[in-house]
């Protein structure tokens, strides 16, 4: 008698226990029937999109890419893309100070190289770095930041106070006769 109760037992508890595993189941399942209204409030694909404009800061609306500024403060800002800018460019003989900020919120500590004029430092996250160049010569010049494989411009022009030479057409010489004069 005592082997039947205990096989009858095992048989209920199984019994419950399965009911409570499907029974389980059964209410994780949820059904979004949100798309099935009929009435959606939805415009054409070919509808213009709107179009919203981000108010820009003042210090950045000064720098924007292919401005030359006449001496004075350049804002470089090292961010997860990139520097913004990632071109400046300055002229000879003028004196500016170059602020880099370090905005990148994945990178905490970014090397910054201008090897030219031998700026070389580390920014931390949100604090800025301060220095002075002159540029004497004319080229393009490259600042980098090898941590994030980010690389700028900075580009030196004749200031328009000294007088460029630029030839005429009718007197240029072709490169490879001008290479070969002595």
């Amino acid at each position: 008698m005592n082997l039947q109760i205990f096989t009858r037992a095992k048989k209920f508890i199984s019994l419950i226990a399965i009911g409570v595993l499907v029974a389980s189941q059964a209410f994780a399942w949820e059904v979004d029937l949100s798309r099935r209204e009929k009435d959606l409030q939805r415009n054409p694909a070919s509808a213009p999109k709107p179009v919203i404009e981000l108010p820009v800061p003042g210090f950045i609306k000064d720098f924007i890419v292919g401005e030359k500024p006449k001496g004075g403060d350049i804002v470089i800002l090292n961010t997860e893309k990139g520097f913004v800018p990632n071109q400046i460019q300055v002229s000879t003989g003028e004196s500016y100070t170059i602020h880099v900020v370090n905005v990148n919120e994945n990178e905490k500590n970014i090397s910054f190289i201008l090897d030219s004029f031998a700026e070389h430092f580390g920014t931390f996250y949100g604090k800025t770095k301060t220095f002075t160049i002159e540029p004497t010569k004319e080229g393009v010049y490259t600042f980098i930041s090898p941590e994030v494989a980010a690389e700028g411009k900075l580009v030196v022009t004749k200031s328009e106070s000294q007088p460029q030479m630029q030839p005429s057409v009718e007197n240029r010489l072709p490169a490879s006769e001008e290479c070969a004069k002595p």
